[in-house]
């Protein structure tokens, strides 16, 4: 049967893009000290569901998140999946000058130290909201900081002009959403993109996240199912907070409302079907 690949962003519901300006206007420490914590309730809850369909992955956790909670960082090690890199504290790559995004990923790698057994295939990296710019100098600076692959690109999230310098064999994998590997001056470098397309400029995806939530079930179900017929691995990825039903909720904008809250209530039971009907494993595991 085709194994497909598993993932968990193990951040907290305060570090969301449609969250964060928010909590920054309103000051409210106290509330966004109880998101964080939350996300313990989260990430358990989802070690329960991985145990009970006997499935591994991958989880991408912030370095905030690693230093605040050890013992959730030794629990996840222990129940035999790959611990990687977010980085530290959500920030959009694209946003960070390259000496800071440096900085991120040797905070951030030596935050996941003590957990190193669990780097399964050498440390991976994915950034947050997929935000890593696809050039040589930023992979270069993955590779330099002892990262072996990374999974921080969608094509759903690739306007043509991002792409404008990639040479096109690489454009055409990370349009396809084929992991391959990039061939920098120091060696190989892999990359596991995710899938997806843009609809009159609009991003449309499928398999994880939001998309599994607010998208009908029946068209990440035959997108899956698609790829599988294709011999091909697809990505499933989630977030603590989205089984998460008693976070407190914040009043925002409609767009970003609907993009953090929707289908919240469903979103257990349609990963529970996921789960039960396809094979999954740690990325980059052969």
């Amino acid at each position: 049967m085709r194994f497909n690949y598993l993932s968990v962003d193990l951040e907290s519901a305060h570090h969301s893009a449609n969250l964060q300006a928010r909590l920054r206007r309103m000051q409210d420490r106290p509330l966004r000290d109880m998101l964080a914590q939350r996300v313990v309730y989260g990430t358990r809850r989802l070690l329960e569901l991985f145990a009970q369909f006997q499935v591994k992955g991958t989880f991408f956790v912030l370095g905030e998140v690693a230093t605040a909670h050890p013992r959730l960082m030794d629990d996840i090690a222990a129940a035999g999946h790959s611990l990687a890199s977010h980085g530290m504290a959500h920030r959009k790559v694209y946003r960070l000058q390259l000496d800071e995004f440096r900085g991120e990923l040797e905070e951030s790698r030596d935050c996941l130290r003590p957990w190193e057994k669990s780097w399964a295939t050498g440390l991976g990296y994915r950034a947050p909201d997929f935000s890593l710019p696809p050039t040589e100098e930023h992979y270069a600076a993955l590779q330099a900081a002892g990262y072996a692959w990374s999974s921080s690109l969608m094509a759903a999230r690739l306007p043509d002009k991002l792409l404008a310098g990639v040479p096109e064999e690489r454009r055409r994998a990370l349009r396809e959403g084929r992991e391959h590997t990039l061939q920098l001056p120091a060696g190989g470098f892999r990359e596991f993109p995710l899938a997806g397309k843009r609809v009159l400029g609009q991003p449309l995806a499928w398999g994880g996240g939001f998309w599994l939530r607010a998208l009908p079930m029946a068209w990440n179900l035959s997108r899956m199912r698609e790829w599988n017929r294709q011999g091909r691995p697809f990505h499933l990825y989630v977030h603590p907070w989205e089984l998460d039903l008693e976070q407190p909720r914040l009043h925002l904008p409609a767009w970003r409302r609907f993009r953090q809250y929707h289908g919240l209530e469903h979103f257990e039971e349609r990963l529970e079907r996921v789960l039960g009907e396809f094979r999954f494993k740690p990325i980059g595991e052969e």
